[in-house]
């Protein structure tokens, strides 16, 4: 828990929770008006109004109060307290260190491997999430969440596209697919294994 924390602080992310205690003491709210304010933030998050972040990666999250301690970000918090018009905003105590852009560096640290091949990626993923013709296709025609995971682009009819398979399986536990089989998938990709005990580090 610990570590999962250290990582969500590296990016800037902070328990929703934090940012109430804050919000009231700065303003003076009461008992009341802070619970108050705790269950509007929680409903938000709930339905999606407010944004919860991947304490992993900073990408956004599906989860909610009943299944986790959800991260937020300082901007999205204030962004989602101008909209609703309250008169007040969250001034975070604690510094906010230079933004690190960790997608380009774990884009970057992508690079210097080749990337897997769709088939490849199809036969270690089939089952989770999509089923093997599913993954190929999808692979093929990409949605955004997959977008995020390729080394490299491709042309049509020329070079197909390679892919970081770590970060397709941050991206599978972010869709809820238990971490202990996207790690037996993982087995298939020697190459990859430092980077996915990096990014996994906190659920052991």
């Amino acid at each position: 828990m610990l570590q999962h924390m250290d990582l969500a602080n590296k990016l800037n992310l902070y328990f929703y929770t934090q940012a109430i205690e804050e919000i009231a003491e700065d303003n003076e709210l009461s008992h009341q008006q802070k619970l108050e304010l705790t269950n509007e933030t929680a409903k938000a998050i709930n339905n999606g109004d407010l944004i919860s972040r991947n304490p992993l990666t900073g990408g956004i999250s599906k989860n909610t109060i009943e299944n986790t301690s959800p991260y937020i970000t300082h901007s999205d918090l204030n962004e989602w307290l101008e909209k609703n018009k309250y008169p007040f905003s969250w001034n975070l105590k604690a510094p906010i260190a230079e933004p690190k852009n960790n997608a380009q560096k774990n884009k970057n640290l992508s690079h210097e491997m080749s990337g897997e091949t769709k088939a490849k990626i199809a036969a270690a993923f089939e089952g989770l999430h999509f089923e093997y013709d599913a993954w190929m296709k999808a692979l093929g025609d990409p949605p955004h969440w997959l977008k995020e995971c390729r080394v490299s682009k491709g042309s049509r009819g020329r070079v197909s596209a390679t892919w970081n398979p770590v970060e397709i399986g941050v991206a599978l536990i972010d869709r809820g697919v238990p971490f202990s089989k996207i790690s037996a998938a993982m087995l298939g990709f020697n190459k990859w294994q430092d980077m996915w005990a990096e990014k996994t580090d906190y659920i052991l």
